[in-house]
């Protein structure tokens, strides 16, 4: 998994102190919206899973996490149909563990910003 900061970084500008506030609220919110949306999985709730990941399809594209943004992606579509499906279930999981891929890479790089 990569972390690309290239569009934050463009909508930032040179304020490094603001890059650094965003990537410590998406370093919170991220986790957050996963376990959210593993959540609705876990409750069959199809249409909420979609709504939520909706709203971290951004933040992702944000931070260059791609392969969860493809993901995530696929989940809304699904999820907005409003029919769970065991496609679902592995998207979430396969979700999960990009997390546990990707979110010690945000934070390392939060770091080496932050000097």
């Amino acid at each position: 998994m990569i972390v690309d900061l290239t569009l934050l970084k463009n909508v930032v500008g040179d304020d490094r102190e603001m890059l650094l506030d965003m990537l410590d609220l998406f370093v919170e919110d991220i986790p957050a919206q996963v376990s959210n949306i593993t959540t609705f999985a876990e409750q069959r709730k199809a249409v909420e899973l979609g709504t939520e990941a909706h709203k971290l399809k951004a933040t992702l594209q944000y931070v260059g996490f791609f392969e969860m943004f493809e993901v995530i992606k696929q989940l809304e579509m699904l999820g907005k149909s409003g029919n769970y499906t065991d496609e679902i279930t592995e998207l979430v999981s396969k979700l999960n563990d990009q997390l546990q891929e990707g979110l010690p890479l945000l934070e390392e790089k939060r770091k080496e910003l932050a000097g």
